[in-house]
């Protein structure tokens, strides 16, 4: 992990881990001009995502299957607003008992992540 401070704030960070069964890279910054993507590259194929935090504020949200014949298909998501269906998705959690798509394990598991992250670019 490399991370750049200012103000004792994370304004840029470029992160590389290895996990069992692949390998994760990733870069993030406030300092950069704006741009948002992530892909999920493997053996047959690539999955993009176009703009995964904050579309329609950002881009129009959309999903690029990229197969190893080289066809794309493209998925687009013009009216979703992901806060709005958290917020929906949370509340029939709470009070209608439903499972909650993305469970507290998950992101205890992507705060340790970040937690380790941080540590080894301040050298702990």
């Amino acid at each position: 992990a490399s991370i750049t401070w200012q103000n004792d704030v994370d304004v840029w960070a470029a992160i590389s881990a290895q996990f069992p069964s692949f390998h994760f890279n990733a870069t993030t910054s406030m300092r950069m001009a704006p741009r948002q993507e992530m892909n999920f590259h493997g053996t047959e194929g690539l999955i993009r995502l176009t703009a995964p935090f904050n579309p329609s504020v950002f881009s129009q949200a959309e999903v690029a299957l990229h197969s190893a014949d080289m066809v794309v298909s493209t998925k687009r998501y013009p009216a979703e607003n992901h806060y709005v269906n958290q917020l929906q998705a949370f509340r029939a959690s709470a009070f209608e008992g439903a499972t909650y798509a993305c469970p507290l394990e998950f992101s205890q598991g992507t705060q340790r992540m970040i937690d380790m992250a941080l540590e080894k670019a301040r050298g702990d």
